[in-house]
């Protein structure tokens, strides 16, 4: 079943809980807007489909013969292929700077405090988490 701009946006805002009129959806649709990130995933959702189809739509070319159509496709999936392999590195090397990160948290808190055990680092840890949400709650971090 299609959707209606108007659709899309009343759908679109009670996602974000916040007015999103069928005019953006126009400006979006024609190019003269761009989509920021947290919008195609919100519509992806309110379309129900993978935000990878709307990045990037099934290639299809009219009346193309079928020589044709295979090489699109097989230039849409190297490009696809070339795309996640960015990102799975990308995410690797942040997953590696975490645990580097932790680790070097752990040794200084081994440095700083010799006589505390395991169980009151984390004690502790939890208590520096549930402070530094009751910030955010407040808009005091």
């Amino acid at each position: 079943m299609g959707h209606s701009q108007e659709s899309l946006a009343a759908a679109l805002a009670d996602v974000f809980g916040t007015p999103f009129v069928y005019q953006t959806v126009q400006k979006i649709e024609r190019g003269n807007r761009p989509l920021k990130l947290v919008e195609l995933v919100a519509l992806a959702g309110v379309l129900d489909v993978d935000p990878a189809l709307l990045l990037y739509p099934p290639v299809e070319i009219p009346g193309a013969d079928p020589v044709t159509q295979l090489a699109a496709v097989q230039a849409r999936l190297a490009e696809l292929r070339a795309s996640v392999s960015a990102h799975q590195a990308k995410s690797s090397e942040g997953e590696d700077h975490i645990l580097a990160l932790e680790e070097r948290r752990q040794a200084l808190l081994a440095e700083m405090t010799p006589d505390l055990t395991d169980a009151d680092i984390a004690t502790q840890q939890a208590d520096d988490d549930y402070e530094l949400h009751l910030g955010d709650d407040h808009g005091n971090a």
